[in-house]
């Protein structure tokens, strides 16, 4: 999860997450087809929350906090939808592979990992 400049602030109860970058080769040497990377892109489930609006995690009418008050916080990785969210990408200056983000209401979050999040892995079903 490199350090970007999402260059957006959600409004209401939306946030954006950061999805876990795919890797470019396998542990063992093995260079991953654009194909493949571009289907890994799609199942990623494992994201960094990056930026919260001012109603995430609130009651919309009030803006007072849940009852079960806020489960996620800037820097957590959490578990998202699949499909869900409206994503794009923002290029690094490296040349390095591009970072997709993703808006999504607070509500879409599914979870927060608490363990290592390298270990996690998606898988088509």
């Amino acid at each position: 999860f490199p350090e970007v400049d999402i260059g957006f602030r959600p409004f209401g109860h939306r946030v954006v997450v950061q999805i876990r970058r795919v890797v470019a080769k396998t542990k063992s040497g093995i260079i991953l087809s654009a194909g493949t990377k571009d289907e890994e892109i799609y199942n990623g489930q494992v994201a960094k929350l990056v930026a919260v609006g001012p109603l995430a995690f609130k009651k919309r009418t009030t803006g007072e906090e849940w009852p079960e008050g806020i489960w996620a916080s800037v820097g957590d990785f959490v578990k998202v939808p699949r499909w869900g969210g409206d994503r794009w990408t923002v290029d690094l200056m490296d040349g390095d592979e591009p970072v997709m983000l993703a808006i999504l209401s607070d509500v879409d979050l599914i979870g927060a990992y608490t363990g290592d999040v390298t270990k996690v892995r998606s898988h088509l079903v």
